[in-house]
């Protein structure tokens, strides 16, 4: 779905600010600032989590609503909306 090229910084930026102490929505949040697209973000944070690709991969698919449903540049809002979903939380099976 997406590549390992496209993802790498971000899961490491990721990782960095989660074991800072910030919430998985807040990281999302900020890293979503400077990305294009909320998914590629949403899939590193996740993988910054529990490191499982194909559940992370699985989820961005499965809130595929969330998604559309959030305006463009609101990545708090999505953030938030992803963290309520149980997006960011390891062996979450909650969808949309």
């Amino acid at each position: 779905m997406f590549s390992d090229a496209a993802t790498a910084v971000l899961v490491a930026h990721a990782r960095v600010r989660l074991r800072d102490g910030s919430p998985p929505g807040r990281v999302f949040t900020q890293l979503a600032a400077a990305h294009d697209d909320p998914r590629v973000v949403a899939l590193a944070v996740r993988l910054a989590v529990d490191g499982d690709r194909a559940e992370a991969e699985r989820l961005v698919r499965e809130h595929r609503a969330t998604f559309a449903a959030t305006e463009p540049g609101d990545a708090e809002a999505l953030g938030a909306a992803l963290e309520s979903a149980g997006f960011f939380t390891a062996g979450s099976t909650r969808t949309d």
